[in-house]
C-alpha cells in the first residue's frame, strides 16, 4: 500500500490530483484509523432502537455511545487529513464522519422510514446517511453547533426551510449566493423526489449553476444544479 500523504504536495506527487484518486486516498486514510471496531458501534446502534431494546434509558445510553464515536473520529488523524484536502478545494472528499458514512454501519436501517423502530439517528436527530443528516453535520462542521431543535419537524428535506428558519438561520437572496466565497449555504429543493432534497453549497460554477454535495440513496453525491431550483439559507 502506498504511504499516507500528510500534506497536499505529497498527495499530488504520489497520486496526482484527479477526483478519483482523491477518493481513493480518502479511503486509505480512514480504513485503519477508526476509533472503535465497526462490530461494536453496530451493537450500540442496534441497542439504541426499540426493535432490539425496550428500555428507553438504555436506548439513550447506546445512542450516545455511537454518537460519541462519531465525535471522536471527527478529532482523529484520519478525519483531519480529509479536512485538509477538503479545505484545499477538493470537494470530492467526503467529510461526513465515520461511522455514519460506513455502509456496514446500521446496514439494517430502513431507508424510507416506514419502520421507525430500527432507525439510527445522528446528534441532530436526523436519520443517518440521509441528506438532512449530512447537511446537519456540515452545519456543525462550519459553526461548531448542531441546528437547534425547534417545533418544526426535521426528518424530511422539504421541512428544512421552516426548520432552519426557526433555528435562527436567515434566507439568502440570489446575489448573496453567487457573490459570496466565504459564507456557507444550505440549499433546499422541496420538489426533488418524494421528500425533497437538501444540499450543501460547494462551488459557484457560473451565474446560473453550482456544485453541491449531499446524500442520495444512502451514498455521498456531488451534483451540478441550477441555483434557481433551490431556496438558499445562509449558515454563518
Amino acid at each position: 500500500m502506498k504511504p499516507h500523504p500528510t500534506d497536499l504536495e505529497t498527495f499530488q506527487r504520489i497520486y496526482g490530483d484527479s477526483e478519483e484518486t482523491i477518493t481513493e486516498v480518502q479511503r486509505q486514510i480512514v480504513c485503519t484509523k477508526y476509533p472503535y471496531p465497526t462490530e461494536l458501534v453496530n451493537e450500540w446502534a442496534k441497542l439504541s432502537c426499540p426493535a432490539w431494546e425496550r428500555n428507553s434509558f438504555l436506548r439513550f445510553l447506546n445512542r450516545k455511545k455511537y454518537q460519541i464515536a462519531a465525535t471522536n473520529f471527527y478529532k482523529s488523524y484520519g478525519h483531519l487529513e480529509c479536512m485538509r484536502l477538503y479545505r484545499k478545494g477538493y470537494c470530492s472528499v467526503n467529510t461526513y464522519p465515520w461511522p455514519f458514512r460506513d455502509e456496514d454501519f446500521a446496514d439494517w436501517a430502513d431507508g424510507d422510514s416506514s419502520n421507525p423502530y430500527n432507525l439510527v439517528f445522528d446528534q441532530s436527530g436526523c436519520i443517518i446517511r440521509h441528506p438532512t443528516s449530512y447537511c446537519a453535520w456540515k452545519i456543525y462542521e462550519a459553526t461548531g453547533s448542531w441546528p437547534k431543535q425547534t417545533s418544526s419537524t426535521r426528518y424530511k428535506s422539504y421541512d428544512w426551510e421552516n426548520f432552519l428558519f426557526e433555528a435562527g438561520y436567515k434566507y439568502a437572496c440570489y446575489p448573496d449566493v453567487i457573490k459570496s466565497s466565504k459564507t456557507s449555504f444550505v440549499g433546499i429543493n422541496p420538489s426533488d423526489g418524494q421528500f425533497g432534497i437538501v444540499v450543501w453549497l460547494e462551488v459557484i460554477l457560473d451565474t446560473f449553476s453550482a456544485l453541491v454535495s449531499t446524500y442520495r440513496n444512502n451514498n455521498y453525491s456531488l451534483e451540478k444544479v441550477d441555483i434557481d431550483d433551490f431556496v438558499w439559507i445562509k449558515i454563518g
